[in-house]
């Protein structure tokens, strides 16, 4: 399992590549938006912090082997500062890494089987799983095989790194949709009909500022032909989706804009250009479940006080006799590079298979002897900390703290909840936790619209004073039959965040009757519950004079502003460029109007304005033409030729 994703013999050079536009960067020949353009789909962004940079290890289904993560963690500790950060996109994240240091990054992530090709831009994203799929009981069948089949046959094929924007797939292996397909781009649900194994296919779903559920595009296709559809569908995407508007450019803005039928007319006219033959998915990579080293008892370990509690909680029993997953929760989804090396060595007993991440930012372990369970967890107890309430369910997004498009520390917001409701010491034993996200932005980072109780942050105002606020939004869920999106529920400011999460949670635990899940309780009396409590208790902001905490952010010691908040690097490449193009053409135009009749200029800003205006159409088409010849002969063949 050392290489999953079968890295192309083409991606050492590619790293040389971006190593030459790293150099030509730091001596001025290319402009800070180009370099950008070319190492946001390697998966670098550049931090709030000027001149520290994050880089994202894709991971498909989650997957990293104990030797993997131990790289990961040594890369963190020697070129960053230590964090680690699981995302909800069952990736990690190494942060803080200097200019110079990033080359090299690339490269021993490549020397251990990873890579972080595709963890941004306008490209096919990490391909998710249900971490558990291939051992929980009441699966239909493991989609480990078909979610790094589809990996490894489109995620470095130079046509899934130029989209429109980000193309998002999602494996699920029941209807419960535990992989998130039915708010994927594109989503595979895995059945059996007749027999053979197979999945429904859905479409054009996807969170953000505008969040919508996917439909249901094809009843079954055969597991054979998820290499076909995902490449047709990126194929249709590629080609027509919206190059021009980052706003409108994900599928699921195409799907509404072209209506079903044509959606339908376009999927089947794609597919039927490709050579299936070569597509069909013959034989599923192997991934063998199963453990190494002793499977007996410690005995000379007794468990420890809290055993049966956190046992209950956090240990499941496996299909496969005799094993059990353990999720180890995270706070905020960071795990330090020095814990991390010791679970690492700690697991290479259990084997490669031992370990995957979730998609709400924490850790699983998987096919662990129960014998060795009372290991697991003096280890945990000792090198991770026992989770807090709500740790494991608790999801923020990155927020102000170091990406550019935050605008609320949802972060420091998260700290200031776990702390309140570690206090309180809420007992939630044998109760369901509910899911708890904030995202510091409406965009949906935070994953907020699929939360039970979710948070996206503004910025908000009082007497002249900006103030970090948060929309409530509750009653979110993927499950059996259809997704949900949460309903907006109101506003709240961040300083009152921590307080009236507790008393959601109060009303929650001193109202049930009985089994019912937190989920019942939002859809049968607590969404009017909380709409209530929060126009009776949270809707009064007082003046900066009266307390000038309500204008500070959590984890700041200033006062909140919007400085540092600029354009997100998750769309970089074709939308700049459009933009920087417009901006020439503005400002040229503004020029010609200025020049008199016979200005010795206006020839060459009439040139100006025809190379900018032709490469900017260019860029529509998804070709990146950096000089006046190759901007000439690309737009007689594209555009030109069409009339020939």
């Amino acid at each position: 399992m050392r290489d999953v994703y079968e890295s192309p013999k083409n991606l050492a050079h590619d790293i040389d590549l971006l190593e030459k536009d790293l150099e030509a960067y730091e001596v001025g020949k290319i402009d800070a938006l180009a370099f950008r353009a070319k190492r946001v789909p390697f998966g670098i962004y550049e931090q709030r912090q000027s001149g520290r940079y994050m880089v994202r290890v894709r991971c498909a289904a989650g997957i990293i082997t104990p030797s993997q993560l131990k790289t990961v963690s040594e890369i963190a500790s020697k070129q960053g500062s230590g964090r680690l950060h699981v995302t909800t996109r069952q990736e990690v994240q190494i942060h803080d890494i200097a200019l110079t240091d990033l080359i090299g990054v690339l490269r021993e992530l490549l020397d251990t089987g990873l890579s972080s090709r595709g963890g941004g831009g306008n490209t096919l994203r990490n391909i998710i799983a249900p971490p558990d799929t291939g051992v929980a009981k009441g699966r239909v069948f493991d989609v480990t095989p078909h979610a790094i089949a589809v990996t490894r046959a489109l995620a470095h094929a130079q046509e899934s790194l130029s989209l429109p924007r980000k193309y998002k797939i999602g494996f699920s292996d029941s209807s419960f949709d535990f992989g998130h397909a039915r708010i994927s781009d594109l989503g595979f649900i895995a059945i059996v009909k007749d027999g053979r194994r197979g999945f429904e296919v859905h479409v054009a779903g996807g969170l953000g500022a505008r969040p919508a559920l996917a439909k249901l595009f094809l009843d079954f296709v055969p597991e054979t032909d998820v290499i076909i559809v995902a490449t047709a569908i990126r194929n249709l995407y590629a080609k027509f989706g919206n190059r021009k508007n980052r706003h409108a450019a994900r599928l699921r803005f195409l799907y509404d804009k072209v209506g079903e039928a044509s959606f339908r007319r376009l999927y089947k006219a794609e597919r039927s250009a490709l050579d299936e033959a070569t597509l069909l998915l013959k034989a599923l990579p192997e991934f063998p479940e199963g453990h190494q080293g002793r499977n007996v008892e410690d005995k000379s370990l007794v468990p420890r006080p809290g055993f049966a509690g956190w046992k209950d909680l956090y240990v499941g029993e496996q299909m496969q006799t005799g094993l059990a997953t353990v999720l180890l929760a995270l706070k905020m989804g960071d795990l330090q590079s020095g814990p991390a090396g010791k679970l690492a060595d700690f697991l290479k007993s259990f084997g490669e298979n031992s370990l995957r991440f979730t998609l709400d930012q924490n850790l699983l372990l998987r096919n662990i002897p129960e014998a060795r369970l009372p290991e697991i967890f003096a280890f945990a107890e000792r090198e991770l900390g026992l989770p807090d309430a709500l740790q494991d369910s608790l999801v923020p997004c990155a927020g102000a703290d170091t990406c550019k498009l935050g605008i609320c520390l949802s972060r420091g917001a998260s700290v200031a909840v776990f702390e309140e409701l570690s206090k309180a010491k809420l007992d939630f034993a044998g109760k369901e936790r509910p899911r708890v996200h904030i995202s510091g932005c409406p965009n949906s980072c935070g994953q907020h619209w699929i939360a039970d109780l979710g948070f996206y942050g503004f910025s908000a105002s009082k007497e002249g004073r900006k103030y970090p606020a948060y929309t409530v939004v509750g009653g979110g869920r993927t499950g059996p039959g259809s997704a949900v999106m949460a309903a907006k529920l109101g506003d709240i400011a961040a300083r009152d965040l921590p307080r009236f999460v507790l008393r959601v949670l109060k009303s929650y635990l001193d109202q049930r009757d009985g089994p019912e899940a937190f989920s019942d309780y939002l859809r049968h009396s607590g969404m009017m519950q909380i709409g209530a409590l929060l126009r009776e208790g949270f809707m009064t902001v007082p003046s900066f004079d009266a307390d000038p905490s309500y204008y500070r952010d959590w984890g700041s010691e200033k006062n909140f502003s919007l400085e540092g908040r600029s354009a997100g690097e998750c769309s970089a490449g074709i939308f700049d460029f459009i933009e920087r193009d417009l901006k020439k053409i503005e400002e040229t135009k503004k020029a010609l109007a200025m020049m008199g009749e016979e200005s010795s200029g206006k020839a060459a800003a009439l040139r100006n304005l025809v190379y900018h205006s032709a490469r900017m159409l260019l860029i529509t088409k998804g070709l990146d033409a950096s000089d006046a010849g190759s901007v000439g002969k690309n737009f007689k063949a594209c555009f030109i030729g069409l009339f020939a």
